[in-house]
């Protein structure tokens, strides 16, 4: 399949117009934002019951045909920009296992970019082991570095190296910055509608991870911006200093100032009505404890396939306060089964002891 057109306002290229831009012309016509079709699906939300409590879960394991999970939806808008950019690498970081940098190589391919992969280490898991292979199958490169200031050196070096001859693009960790997050704040939107219009229960709350926060800001954003008063409640994955309350706020009001710049007529909304809960971090990011783990098997028995890293620790938040209310859980992972083929030897020593 061909990659998607780009978008500006109405004008589009060869292609029908997605249903996701549609809306967004819909609702604002003098919109205009680079956007690059990459299949992302409709919003599907299914119920489901853990351990007898209903929980309507956001499910992001075919949020696209190539690779689900929630990046492809900033991928949509941060790839366009590269490619208005003219550029012909990704330089995309991440954790040993990480979904963003995968994602990005993947859909990177299919608009003819390649990705530079620079990674830290990450607590060694099955499924981790089997994301960090499929990196290692999907991109030119991959530089494993000890730790984030490695990283960081790693890809200061790789955008001079790669400036003689091509152009680089740096992917921002996580696919979280203002536009990557407009991808969740259309998600948002969405789930207003559907309060608003009868057509989803009125959430009490809306649990996600919180790693790079784009997705959670997103959501706060969208939600606000369609007039819902629904909590949204972000769960700590990463470390502190990465995933704080002013962090998510912040970006929530830059992806609506992306909007604004960018010919939407909207006001900003009043970002409030986050929570950060850090009650099921487990001391550090991909590190799990009993009670994860426990999580992990109760949603087995249910059907869904949950990751150490992220959705283990989100749905464990959720039922933990569950009091019966409708709740929404974002399910964010790919829902492809994991794969045990081999690490290249120099790999290995990303995957670190739990």
């Amino acid at each position: 399949m061909p990659p998607g057109p780009f978008y500006r306002n109405r004008q589009r290229v060869g292609w029908k117009l997605p249903k996701i831009m549609a809306s967004l012309l819909e609702r604002w016509p003098s919109l205009s934002v680079p956007y690059v079709d990459l299949g992302a699906r409709p919003v599907r939300v299914f119920s489901a019951r853990f351990d007898g409590r209903q929980v309507d879960v956001l499910d992001e394991r075919e949020a696209a045909p190539d690779y689900g999970g929630n990046k492809v939806r900033k991928l949509e808008y941060l790839l366009a920009e590269a490619v208005a950019r003219g550029a012909t690498d990704l330089i995309a970081t991440g954790a040993a296992g990480s979904h963003h940098v995968l994602a990005t190589a993947i859909y990177g391919k299919r608009l003819g970019l390649k990705t530079h992969a620079v990674l830290i280490p990450q607590p060694d898991h099955p499924h981790v082991r089997s994301q960090l292979s499929a990196i290692a199958r999907e991109c030119v490169e991959v530089y494993p570095t000890s730790g984030p200031i490695a990283a960081a050196a790693q890809v200061a070096w790789l955008l001079s190296r790669l400036r003689f001859g091509a152009t680089p693009y740096l992917v921002p960790v996580g696919g979280s910055n203002a536009a990557g997050t407009a991808g969740w704040l259309k998600v948002g939107l969405d789930l207003a509608d559907g309060m608003k219009a009868g057509t989803r229960p009125q959430y009490r709350a809306v649990y996600v991870a919180v790693g790079s926060a784009g997705t959670a800001a997103g959501l706060l954003a969208g939600l606000r911006l369609g007039g819902a008063t629904t909590e949204v409640v972000g769960v700590r994955v990463v470390e502190p200093f990465f995933s704080r309350k002013k962090r998510v706020l912040r970006m929530a009001k830059a992806s609506v100032d992306w909007l604004r710049k960018h010919g939407a007529p909207v006001e900003i909304p009043a970002l409030d009505g986050f929570r950060l809960q850090v009650g099921w971090y487990a001391g550090g990011y991909g590190r799990t404890d009993e009670r994860i783990r426990q999580v992990i098997k109760t949603a087995a028995n249910a059907g869904w396939a949950l990751d150490p890293t992220y959705t283990g620790k989100a749905l464990g938040a959720c039922l933990e306060e569950h009091t019966g209310e409708p709740v929404l859980y974002v399910h964010t992972v790919d829902g492809r089964p994991d794969r045990d083929d081999p690490l290249p030897e120099g790999l290995r020593a990303l995957l670190i002891d739990k």
